[in-house]
Order: structure tokens, then sequence, then C-alpha cells
């Protein structure tokens, strides 16, 4: 599930990630942001409570908060034990990943087989022995060295070297 213009309901965020809910379930946002920064559409996360001053003045139309802030909290949140990583995983629903088509880009250099599903990225060196699996993409400038082994599903994002 991605978020369209018209955005998340907090209940259509809860039923994708877990979590509980504290004020309007119905309440849709449409993007993330810090806590100083946020707007009334948007969702943020509070993971530390040194910034708790925060919490209090922020404009957020939701928070996503541990027990323990939540229940200082008069506003729409959505209670879960780890925020940070939850709001992560909300960042995605609403940024998700562009996924390359499969191929080969004509400037890399390949020096092993490669299933028909991996993108490579312009100026990539696939190096002898190499051993990719399915979905993988191999981002510009990537080095992957003789004989290393990248499983399915990973990305090497642009610039990375991958020693055997």
């Amino acid at each position: 599930m991605s978020a369209s213009v018209a955005g998340l309901s907090l209940v259509d965020i809860i039923a994708a990630l877990g979590g509980r809910l504290q004020g309007e379930g119905g309440y849709r946002v449409v993007q993330v942001g810090t806590l100083e920064a946020a707007g009334p559409q948007e969702i943020s996360f509070l993971a530390n409570r040194k910034y708790a001053a925060k919490l209090a003045a922020t404009r957020a139309g939701a928070v996503i908060l541990d027990e323990a802030s939540a229940a200082g909290f008069a506003g729409n949140a959505i209670i879960a034990p780890a925020p940070y990583e939850y709001f992560a995983r909300v960042a995605q629903l609403f940024n998700p990943r562009v996924v390359p088509s499969p191929g080969i880009h004509p400037t890399a250099v390949v020096e092993s087989l490669v299933p028909d599903s991996v993108s490579i990225g312009p100026h990539a060196v696939i190096g002898p022995d190499v051993r990719l699996g399915e979905g993988v993409v191999i981002g510009a400038g990537v080095v992957v060295g003789q004989g290393a082994s990248i499983g399915a599903g990973s990305w090497l994002y642009p610039r990375v070297t991958v020693y055997e």
C-alpha cells in the first residue's frame, strides 16, 4: 500500500503496520515530517524523551509515540513500542522506492552471469565469479569484486564497493 495525494488515515496506517490508535482514526495524513516542521497533514514521531518539549509544541496532525509518551499527549497518535522504527516504515508508505527496470546498462562491465531480474546501473563493474540473487539492484558506479555474493532483493546504492 502506498499513499496517494489523498493520504492515509491513521486506521489505514495501523492496518498496514500495527500499533494502537489514540485519537481520531479517520484523520488523514499525506506525508511525514519532523516534530518542529510538520503541519496538520503530516505525521511525526518522538523517540527520545529529551525532545518532549517539541512534542508539546508540534503542529503535526499525528505523532508516533511509545506508551509512556502517549500518556500525556492529547492529540492524534499511533502508539508503538519503537517509534523511530515505526516512523521509518510509515515514511516508506509515503515514499516508496522506485524500482528500476531489470537490465544491464550499456556502460556496465559484467564478467559474471546474472539473473534476468537484476538491474545494473551505469559504469557498474561486476567481477568474475560473482553471484547476484534475484531482484538485486546495482547502482551507478558500484564495484562488486571477484567471488562476492549479493543476496536476493538487495540494493547497492551508487559508488558502493563490495570485496570478495
